[in-house]
């Protein structure tokens, strides 16, 4: 696309990639992400085109690392010039992970 934009202008265009996030995924076998799902009362699984630490935090484990990637919010706002999160999604999220956390971590 940048080579056809420089043969049809009299300007100059050019590309540069600065970082590449590696895709991810969690296996549905997942101890974590069976028991936050438990906590979210939601069996649906979402995948979502955006960055992430976690990309480069799982990928760069020797050992395979369990995740689970969750947030209060709509996902279509996720990284957005007007990025928002109603108070009650925030309180609800709060809940679920201290009930992930009590379930799962605390009685482990």
């Amino acid at each position: 696309m940048v080579e056809s934009l420089n043969k049809g202008s009299q300007a100059s265009f050019s590309c540069r990639i600065n970082q590449i996030m590696p895709s991810i995924s969690s296996p549905t076998d997942n101890m974590y992400l069976s028991q936050f799902r438990k906590a979210t009362g939601n069996q649906e699984y979402l995948g979502l085109n955006y960055g992430t630490d976690a990309a480069v935090l799982v990928s760069n484990s020797p050992k395979p690392l369990p995740f689970v990637i969750f947030g209060p919010g709509n996902p279509k706002q996720i990284h957005v010039s007007n990025e928002r999160v109603k108070l009650d999604e925030l309180y609800k999220a709060e809940r679920i992970f201290i009930e992930f956390l009590e379930q799962t971590v605390i009685r482990n």
